[in-house]
Parts: C-alpha cells; sequence; structure tokens
C-alpha cells in the first residue's frame, strides 16, 4: 500500500513533465502524433557560411598568428637579455670570489702580524721587572692581558702573576686553565 501511494505521485510528476512540455509544442494535436507515428522528421537544414564571414574568419585567424609572432618575437628578446644579465652576474660572481680570496689572505696577514707585534710585547714585558709589569698591564683589558700573558713563559708569567693583587690575578688564572678556542 505504502508502495502505491509513492509511486502515482511520482508517476504523475513523470508524465507531467513529458506531456506538458508535448503539448505546447504542438505535438499532442492530431497532426503532431500523426507525424510521430509516421517517423516523419524535419529536414536538417545545413548553413552555409557566407564568404565575407570566412574572410572575416580568415583576418581573425592572421591577426591572432601576428600578434603571436609579435609575442615570440619579445620573448626571444627578453632570453636573450636574461643570457647576458646571467653572464654578468657569473662574471661578478667570479670578481666576488677573488675579492673574497685577496681579503682574507690580507686578514690572514694582518692576524699574523698582529700576533708578532702581541709576542714583542709580551716580550719586552717579560724583560721588566715584574712590579713595572703589572703597573703597566693593570690599565688594559682583561682580555688583552690574557693574550699577552699566555704568550710569555712560564717563570716569567708566575712573577708578573705573584706581583698582581690577588684580586685581578684569580680571574686570569683561571682563564689561563681554560682551553685556546
Amino acid at each position: 500500500m505504502k508502495v502505491v501511494l509513492y509511486l502515482v505521485p511520482a508517476l504523475i510528476a513523470f508524465l507531467a513533465a513529458v506531456l506538458v512540455p508535448a503539448a505546447l509544442k504542438g505535438y499532442l494535436s492530431k497532426e503532431g502524433l500523426e507525424k510521430l507515428r509516421s517517423g516523419h522528421t524535419a529536414k536538417t537544414v545545413v548553413l552555409k557560411p557566407e564568404p565575407s564571414s570566412i574572410d572575416f574568419l580568415v583576418d581573425a585567424i592572421k591577426q591572432r598568428e601576428s600578434e603571436l609572432d609579435r609575442r615570440e618575437d619579445a620573448l626571444d628578446e627578453r632570453e636573450k637579455r636574461i643570457e647576458q644579465m646571467q653572464a654578468d652576474l657569473d662574471a661578478l660572481r667570479t670578481e666576488i670570489v677573488a675579492i673574497q680570496t685577496e681579503l682574507h689572505s690580507m686578514l690572514d696577514a694582518e692576524d699574523e702580524a698582529q700576533q708578532e707585534r702581541l709576542q714583542a710585547v709580551a716580550d719586552d714585558l717579560a724583560k721588566m721587572k715584574a712590579k713595572n709589569a703589572v703597573e703597566v698591564l693593570k690599565d688594559w683589558h682583561q682580555t688583552r692581558q690574557l693574550k699577552v700573558l699566555q704568550l710569555m713563559q712560564g717563570r716569567q708569567r708566575v712573577k708578573i702573576l705573584d706581583t698582581m693583587d690577588p684580586s685581578v690575578a684569580a680571574p686570569l688564572l683561571e682563564a689561563l686553565q681554560q682551553p685556546k678556542i
């Protein structure tokens, strides 16, 4: 019973959806039904385009080809400029590497010269009396004091540290025990 209640409205809706458009188009008239029975179909009409519309399409295609050719030429020119810029960048990169190498060698030479000057100062302080060496070192920054003391021989360093105030010597001794970085 429930099935009939569901199928009847669906069948009515289907028939209405098919019959109403057929009636509006005139297929439900006597003549329309005769056409449907006889299988008579309307003749297919093939429209031949006018020559002027074909010319219009050909002109549009030629114009599009011309535009595409201009774009292709512009792209080729851009590619050439990009290749030139890439070559310029490669040359600059090579030049930068050469400059970096030169700078590194200059820095290494300067570091070596600085180390030699620092060694000369350490040697000069080692030759001084311990009291005078302490007077010289007292106004220096602790890292500079440490560098100079590291370059001295053990006995000379001990004499200077022994003469220093213990509150100043203690951090220096502790720093001297740390590994060199």
